[in-house]
């Protein structure tokens, strides 16, 4: 009794005398709906308890697996079948046998834990308004994982037939092994993945403004939080801050979602925030957008006065893609590399270092040696897999009245959007007759 004293002190320093910065660890923010209406939070508390703990106990052995091998629904359904129909069976002896199981003590301290190591484990999660789930929040299960796994045992002890107890626990090992192969792959898919990207973006950006607020579309990694993009941007162009005394990064960054939207479209103003003693201070007024469409797609900088997009490119990037400022990358830097201990080693200069390195002489205003960079990716025989990629070298052949180029591009190109978007661009410059009217012929014109 005695030892359950000691927490008090603390409880009453948490509850009632320290302020928290974050919202899901504010009680008093937390509890304001409870205030409101007792009653029903009490229910939809105890409902997602229950579905926590189900979570937790069988989620986790159908629900991942799913997740990582796109399994169909129905394969999905029959695990989660097999699970349950168990765990009924369970139950059934459980009450049948209670007296005889009773007797096995190891047993029922086993039964008796896992439920309430799960509870226990979930509740303070339900009591902030957040849930299990699968993927993004699968985080939330493991405090309570190893409870799950008592129960789990205490199930399968409760089997009578010795073969099919074995045929249980044999599939179990089996779902375990697969979901963590299934979460390896998926993580060094996601790694590989990032590590291309900002690659990509070191041969493109020479440097980026200090205080320029980022907004990128990654083909794999699904971003969660703003570290995401400024964190890795960092790495690359300011290691070491900003400020000599607090936590500043040069580069800030909002998540591509429907509330930053907004905000980019209103032209909100700077904000601060605050994230585990590093400090940011992103603008919606001063944005530049990086997005690789696919994972086969180059990473493209989207240029908001000289909008070109990727057929595949996401709708949220297209909503916002105008306010995008390409002045933002400092064109006359010096490179920075990547840290290979943090990045990887570089990749092969393949068609993305080609694309990259263009969009930058572009940028500057060099289309002679745009057009040199087309002639060493023809000889190495690199081509795009996304259409809008090709963008760079038209305008440059067009800028240098090569009609030949530009008509061989243009057989390249059966996509309507690209060349639609290729038609706009070409004819708001300042191109020759010639060139103007071969142009319209090869891209303006239903072919």
């Amino acid at each position: 009794v005695l030892l359950l004293l000691i927490p008090l002190p603390f409880f009453y320093w948490r509850f009632f005398l320290f302020e928290s910065e974050r919202g899901a660890t504010d009680i008093s923010q937390q509890f304001s709906v409870f205030l409101v209406s007792p009653l029903g939070q009490t229910r939809i508390w105890l409902t997602k308890l229950l579905q926590d703990m189900e979570n937790v106990f069988l989620g986790a052995w159908h629900k991942p697996l799913r997740y990582y091998y796109h399994l169909d629904k129905s394969v999905d359904w029959l695990i989660q079948a097999l699970l349950i129909l168990a765990f009924l069976y369970f139950l059934h002896v459980l009450i049948k046998e209670r007296h005889q199981i009773q007797k096995n003590r190891w047993w029922y301290e086993a039964l008796f834990i896992g439920i309430l190591g799960i509870a226990f484990c979930q509740l303070p999660i339900v009591l902030v308004n957040r849930q299990t789930s699968y993927p993004l929040f699968s985080r939330y299960a493991l405090a309570g994982s190893m409870s799950g796994v008592m129960l789990m045992v205490a199930s399968l002890s409760s089997l009578k037939i010795r073969f099919i107890k074995d045929i249980a626990l044999f599939g179990l090992l089996i779902i375990a092994a697969l979901t963590q192969l299934g979460s390896a792959q998926k993580f060094a898919a996601e790694t590989a993945s990032m590590n291309e990207f900002w690659w990509q973006v070191s041969w493109r950006v020479p440097q980026f403004g200090e205080r320029t607020t980022l907004i990128a579309n990654y083909p794999v990694v699904s971003t969660e939080e703003e570290y995401f993009i400024w964190g890795p941007a960092n790495q690359i162009y300011y290691p070491e801050g900003t400020d000599d005394e607090k936590v500043i990064p040069g580069i800030y960054a909002f998540i591509l979602n429907g509330e930053n939207i907004e905000k980019v479209i209103a032209r909100e103003r700077q904000e601060y925030i605050p994230r585990r003693g590093t400090e940011t201070y992103p603008n919606a007024r001063n944005i530049l957008i990086l997005s690789q469409p696919t994972p086969r797609s180059c990473v493209q900088v989207i240029d908001g006065l000289a909008l070109e997009y990727s057929p595949f490119e996401n709708e949220n990037v297209m909503k916002i893609g105008e306010f995008s400022e390409v002045e933002h990358i400092i064109t006359d830097a010096a490179f920075h590399t990547p840290p290979e201990s943090v990045f990887g080693p570089e990749p092969a200069h393949a068609w993305c270092y080609f694309y990259q390195k263009a969009t930058l002489l572009r940028q500057r205003g060099d289309w002679a040696e745009v057009a040199d960079l087309l002639t060493e990716a023809s000889e190495q025989g690199s081509v795009p897999y996304d259409p809008v990629e090709w963008m760079p070298f038209i305008q440059a052949s067009a800028m240098l009245g090569n009609g030949e180029q530009v008509r061989e591009i243009s057989s390249y190109i059966d996509n309507d959007f690209v060349r639609e978007q290729a038609c706009d661009i070409l004819l708001g410059m300042e191109l020759t007759l010639e060139m103007r009217t071969l142009a319209e012929g090869r891209y303006c014109l239903a072919q």
